[in-house]
C-alpha cells in the first residue's frame, strides 16, 4: 500500500468534510 494514496482518500474526505462544515456556518473562509 502506497502512502500518497492514503494521503489522497484523507485529503478528499477532510474536503467533503470541510465542505459540509462551511455550507453549514457559510462563514468560514478556511
Amino acid at each position: 500500500m502506497k502512502a500518497g494514496g492514503r494521503v489522497q482518500a484523507l485529503i478528499r474526505q477532510w474536503n467533503a468534510t470541510r465542505m459540509v462544515f462551511v455550507g453549514e456556518k457559510g462563514e468560514l473562509g478556511t
